[in-house]
C-alpha cells in the first residue's frame, strides 16, 4: 500500500494497487473534521500509523495540533489528545513525529506547546520541554533511535539531545549536541 499527504487540506490518500488509483482516508466529510491539515506521517513496524494534525479551529475533537492514529491501514482515525498541552494553538503544526523503541512516540510542533512524549503507543502524552532553552519546544524536527536517544530541532536553538529515555518520569534531561 501507498500513503500519500496532499497539502494544505487536501488530504491523506491511500492507493492499494501501487499508485493506478486514489481515496481519500483521512476523514469523512460530514464529521466536520474534513479540512484537517498535515504535515507529517508515520508508520510504526505493526503497521499502526500516525498523522500529525494541524490546529483547526473549528474542529469539535481538538482545536490544537494533535496526533492521530490508525491501526487498520487508515479505514479509521483516533485522535490522541490526552495529556496534550493547549497552550499557544492558534495556527499550531505538529511537525515532526518520530518513533522510538517499544512504544514510544514523540511529536513536536511549530509552537510553545513544545515536545510531547508517549510511552504508550500514543494512548497518553506528555509535555517534555524541560531543559530546552526558556522551557519552549516548539521546532522543526524530532529523531527518536532505537537506543532511546531522541534529537530534537528548535526553532533558532542548536539540536539538542535527551540520552536513553526509558521511562516518563525518569528520564534524562536534554543537552545541547
Amino acid at each position: 500500500k501507498l500513503f500519500v499527504l496532499v497539502s494544505y487540506n487536501k488530504g491523506l490518500y491511500r492507493s492499494t494497487d501501487m499508485g493506478a488509483s486514489w481515496r481519500r482516508i483521512d476523514s469523512d466529510p460530514a464529521s466536520g473534521e474534513s479540512d484537517d491539515n498535515f504535515l507529517t506521517m508515520r508508520a510504526a513496524p505493526d503497521g499502526r500509523q500516525f498523522i500529525g494534525r494541524n490546529a483547526l479551529p473549528g474542529s469539535t475533537k481538538s482545536k490544537n495540533a494533535c496526533v492521530l492514529r490508525s491501526s487498520d491501514d487508515g479505514e479509521t482515525w483516533q485522535y490522541w489528545i490526552d495529556g496534550w498541552d493547549n497552550r499557544d494553538i492558534t495556527n499550531n503544526k505538529v511537525t515532526g513525529i518520530a518513533l522510538g523503541p517499544g512504544s514510544d512516540v514523540w511529536a513536536i510542533t511549530e509552537r510553545t506547546s513544545g515536545v510531547f512524549y508517549s510511552s504508550n503507543g500514543g494512548d497518553s502524552w506528555v509535555s517534555r520541554n524541560e531543559g530546552l532553552l526558556n522551557n519552549d519546544g516548539s521546532g522543526s524536527g524530532i529523531v527518536a533511535t532505537a537506543d532511546g536517544n531522541v534529537y530534537i530541532a528548535p526553532t533558532g536553538s542548536p539540536v539538542y539531545r535527551k540520552a536513553g529515555v526509558t521511562s516518563v518520569d525518569g528520564d534524562s534531561p536534554y543537552h545541547l549536541t
